[in-house]
């Protein structure tokens, strides 16, 4: 099940979604335990504010992912490793400098959270904490020739 409010108010926006997952295997030896790599259960709540005749938006997002239930053993009746979710805080800005130029800003991972990418082909049987740590994104677009 999935669900998303935006609710834009002018000068700002906020964006809540969430999504509860329940992938699971249905039959055979494996039957009835979590599918490997399947998206996870997650909150995200965003909030956004606009400046300068809407030419600068600025804003934070926050996003939650339930626990991570890990199922390649090497035998069906081993128990599945069932790790914590995790939590992050990312901030962005976008500024519109003319018609044809616009510079991006972001921070993702704001509090550096070490976390498993639930996503990735072996985090399924570790809890190896590859997710991106703190990262700084910048971006100058440009449109030559109208």
């Amino acid at each position: 099940m999935e669900a998303e409010a935006i609710y834009d108010y002018g000068w700002g926006f906020v964006n809540l979604s969430g999504a509860l997952i329940d992938a699971k295997i249905v039959s055979g030896v494996y039957a009835g335990q979590a599918l490997n790599n399947t998206p996870l259960d997650r909150f995200a709540g965003t909030v956004g504010f606009r400046a300068f005749e809407d030419k600068l938006t600025f804003g934070a997002q926050y996003l939650a992912i339930g626990k991570i239930t890990r199922t390649s053993r090497s035998r069906p009746d081993d128990p599945p490793v069932v790790d914590d979710g995790f939590d992050l805080v990312n901030v962005f800005a976008n500024w519109q400098i003319n018609d044809n130029v616009r510079l991006d800003f972001g921070v993702d991972n704001v509090f550096n959270e070490a976390y498993t990418d639930p996503q990735s082909s072996w985090s399924t049987t570790a809890a190896t904490e590859e997710g991106k740590g703190r990262t700084f994104k910048i971006a100058l677009t440009g449109r030559i020739g109208g």
